[in-house]
């Protein structure tokens, strides 16, 4: 019943972008968990080389910040796990279609003795997705969706 409130509370603009995004999470999702790779990485952008001059790990820009929500609160409710990858694709269609420039990066990291690996999307030098692992990753890839 309080998951009902508030999605109820929402106001229609944000309602629209919740549901556009949970379908962005979706696809992301499915495509993420069938397909190779190599099948879904021209989504991404175009692969450049890793440019780490553009990262801030802060947040600044205000006009992404309902973007940077919707993506959370999508990725929160829905019945399936969106991690790192997902919610980064997820976030560059999103951005992507509405004209915004972005970068996707993939790094890795060792934890426990484990290489783990971790994605976060990066749009006009602020991290808006994956922000959490961005200090102790090696990047090994960027893709850059400069149109």
């Amino acid at each position: 019943m309080q998951l009902m409130k508030k999605f109820l509370s929402l106001s229609l603009v944000d309602l629209a972008l919740f549901l556009e995004t949970c379908l962005y999470l979706t696809f992301a999702s499915f495509v993420k968990t069938f397909l190779p790779f190599r099948w879904y990485a021209f989504l991404l952008g175009r692969q450049t080389e890793p440019d780490l001059n553009a990262m801030n790990s802060s947040w600044e820009k205000e006009f992404l910040l309902p973007y940077q929500r919707a993506i959370l609160r999508g990725s929160k409710y829905l019945p399936f796990e969106c991690k790192c990858l997902v919610q980064a694709i997820a976030g560059r269609m999103l951005l992507f279609f509405r004209g915004y420039d972005c970068r996707l990066y993939l790094g890795v990291f060792k934890k426990d003795d484990q290489l783990k690996a971790h994605a976060w999307l990066n749009c006009d030098g602020d991290v808006l997705v994956g922000r959490g692992g961005v200090q102790v990753c090696k990047v090994i890839s960027m893709f850059d969706s400069t149109r």
